[in-house]
C-alpha cells in the first residue's frame, strides 16, 4: 500500500472510530436516562449492567455506521482540502477517485460487515437486551405481562387471543384458539384458563381447557369436551413470535421479522415486514451511496466554501432519510411495492451523487 493511501486511510479510520463512539455514546445516554433507574431498583450487579450496555452498543452498529462513515469522510477530506493537500495531490496527476481509493475500499468492507451484523449480530443483541429489560422489570416488581394479544396465523388458518401473556415465562392466561378450514370457516374452538409452550416438544400444553368442534357450514357446535390438562401437538406457534407481533416494527430484529412474515397474510402489517427485510439489504448499498455523496461534497468548491458545503451536505442527508421514511410508509400501506419502498430512495440518491462525483472528478 502506498504511503499516501496509508495516510488517508489512517486519518479516515481515526475519524470514523471517533464518530462511531460519540454517536453510540449519545444513544447509550438516552437508554441510561430511561432504564438505569430500573436497574438500580432491581439491584442489578455492576457486571450485569456493564454487559447490558456493551451488548446494547452492539445493537446500534447497523444504525450508527452509515452516519459515522458520512461524518468521518466529510471531516477528513474537508481537512485535506482545507490544508491544500487535495490540491497538491491533484497537481501531481491524481484524481479524486485515486485519492479516495482507501476510503472507498474501507467503505465497501464496512458495508458488507454492516449487512452481516444487521442479519446476525444485531438480532442476538436485541434478543439479549430485550430479555434483560424483562428480567429487570420482574425483579423490580413490575408487571411483565402483555394484555389482550391477538395473533393470526394465516399459514394454518388459526386465530389466537390471550387476555394476558407473560413476556418472561411465556405463560398465557385466558386463551382462545379458533381453527378454521381452507375457506376461513370456524371448525374448532379451544378455550383454556392457562397455557404454556414447550420449546423442546414445540407444542402447547393447556390447563382447564374446553374443546368445541363445529360444523364449518352451519357454525353449529357438534361436540364439546373438557380436559383438566391436554397437549396440542398441532399448535406449534412460538409465543415469542406472538409477543414480537405487538412490538413496533422498528424494534423487531431480522429473525423476528422473518418469523412474522412466515405466517403470511395481507395488508399493511405484512407489507411493512417485507419492506423491513428489503431494507436490511438496501442499507448496505445505501452506506456506499452515502460514502460517495460525502466524498463528492467534501472535495468540490474552495476552502472558503467548506462550511456552506457541509451545511448543504447535512441538509441533503436529512432529506434522504426523510425520503426513506416516506417510501417505507408508502410501502407499508401498499402504495409501493416493498422492493421499491426499500431500494427507491437509494436509487433516487444515486442520480445526484453520480453527478456530484463527476463534478468532483
Amino acid at each position: 500500500m502506498r504511503l499516501l493511501n496509508r495516510y488517508v486511510l489512517r486519518e479516515w479510520f481515526s475519524a470514523l472510530l471517533c464518530s462511531h463512539l460519540v454517536i453510540t455514546c449519545l444513544l447509550l445516554l438516552e437508554d441510561v436516562y430511561k432504564n438505569f433507574a430500573y436497574c438500580l431498583k432491581a439491584k442489578a450487579s455492576l457486571v450485569e449492567v456493564v454487559k447490558y450496555y456493551a451488548v446494547l452498543a452492539t445493537s446500534f452498529h447497523a444504525l450508527v455506521t452509515p452516519i459515522a462513515m458520512f461524518v468521518a469522510t466529510l471531516f477528513v477530506l474537508g481537512q485535506l482540502h482545507k490544508r491544500n493537500e487535495i490540491t497538491a495531490m491533484k497537481c501531481s496527476g491524481m484524481n479524486i477517485l485515486t485519492i479516495a481509493k482507501p476510503i472507498i475500499a474501507g467503505g465497501i468492507i464496512l458495508a458488507v460487515l454492516n449487512l452481516i451484523a444487521e442479519a446476525l449480530l444485531v438480532p442476538m443483541a436485541i434478543d439479549y437486551t430485550t430479555a434483560f429489560r424483562i428480567q429487570i422489570d420482574a425483579r423490580a416488581g413490575y408487571n411483565t405481562e402483555e394484555s389482550k394479544i391477538g395473533f393470526y396465523n394465516h399459514l394454518d388458518n388459526r386465530i389466537w387471543f390471550f387476555q394476558r401473556l407473560d413476556k418472561l415465562s411465556c405463560i398465557g392466561k385466558e386463551i382462545t384458539v379458533i381453527c378454521c378450514d381452507e375457506e376461513n370457516r370456524e371448525k374448532l374452538r379451544i378455550f383454556a384458563t392457562l397455557a404454556n409452550f414447550s420449546p423442546t416438544e414445540k407444542c402447547w400444553h393447556f390447563t382447564n381447557c374446553n374443546v368445541t368442534t363445529l360444523d364449518p357450514l352451519t357454525g353449529v357446535a357438534i361436540k364439546s369436551e373438557s380436559f383438566a390438562e391436554k397437549d396440542f401437538p398441532l399448535l406449534t406457534e412460538d409465543p415469542r413470535t406472538m409477543i414480537a407481533s405487538v412490538k413496533k416494527r422498528n424494534n423487531l430484529s431480522f429473525p423476528e421479522t422473518v418469523n412474522l412474515l412466515k405466517y403470511g397474510g395481507k395488508g399493511g402489517v405484512v407489507n411493512g415486514f417485507r419492506v423491513k427485510i428489503h431494507k436490511t439489504f438496501a442499507n448496505a448499498a445505501n452506506c456506499l451511496i452515502i460514502l460517495f455523496f460525502a466524498i463528492s461534497f467534501a472535495t468540490i468548491g474552495t476552502r472558503i466554501e467548506q462550511f456552506g458545503t457541509l451545511v448543504k451536505a447535512l441538509g441533503l442527508l436529512v432529506l434522504f432519510f426523510s425520503v426513506e421514511t416516506i417510501f417505507a410508509t408508502l410501502g407499508s400501506g401498499g402504495a409501493l411495492s416493498p422492493a421499491i419502498a426499500a431500494w427507491g430512495p437509494g436509487v433516487l440518491m444515486l442520480l445526484p451523487v453520480a453527478r456530484l462525483f463527476r463534478t468532483a472528478m
